[in-house]
């Protein structure tokens, strides 16, 4: 480059690098030998270039044996599956044919012990039975509806308890002029 700025003549100065490669291989029919001669142009006269390959010859060559390999049969795994696969059949059968639809009983059940898991920091029990003296009962559609007015009264929500949960289904707000109850339903 300096040679062209000093003479200002303009060369195409190319560097060919050659290289000749010898590999061995080692296989069950014996070693295999070959060898390949690469050769690489790149042109130095400019800013950018493209490195060229020449000499490029493919090698063709043709598989003459081919050998089908089986692999043995694991037994092992064979049987671990095998048993897995009945296993989780029988266990889903038995799970078709030996569940039951819950009953109403068991829903109504399972809506009172909802209410106790979701509010029952909130709930107070009383031995009493609640009557009505002439108070105001106002009865609420769900429990939210009960949680938010002992919110608003800052009062705290009672039922009264049962050693049977069944019982427990009545829970009171009280204020001033009378109470509001919601009552679940079987």
């Amino acid at each position: 480059k300096e040679l062209n700025t000093v003479l200002n003549v303009s060369t195409n100065d190319t560097l060919y690098v050659s290289m000749n490669i010898m590999y061995t291989t080692k296989t069950d029919t014996g070693i295999a030998e070959e060898n390949l001669s690469p050769t690489l142009s790149i042109p130095l006269n400019t800013s950018y270039f493209n490195v060229e390959r020449l000499n490029t010859e493919e090698k063709k060559g043709e598989i003459t044996n081919v050998i089908n390999v089986t692999e043995p049969r694991n037994i092992l795994k064979i049987t671990i599956f095998r048993i897995s696969i009945g296993l989780l059949t029988i266990l889903t059968l038995v799970l078709i044919f030996c569940t039951e639809k819950p009953t109403e009983k068991d829903l109504y059940i399972r809506k009172i012990k909802k209410i106790f898991k979701t509010h029952g920091t909130r709930l107070v029990a009383i031995n009493d039975n609640i009557t009505n003296d002439n108070n105001t009962c106002n009865h609420v559609r769900s429990i939210d509806d009960l949680v938010k007015i002992a919110d608003e009264l800052e009062k705290p929500i009672m039922y009264v308890y049962d050693s049977n949960i069944e019982e427990m289904n009545s829970f009171y707000v009280f204020y001033t002029n009378g109470y509001y109850v919601y009552t679940i339903v079987l």
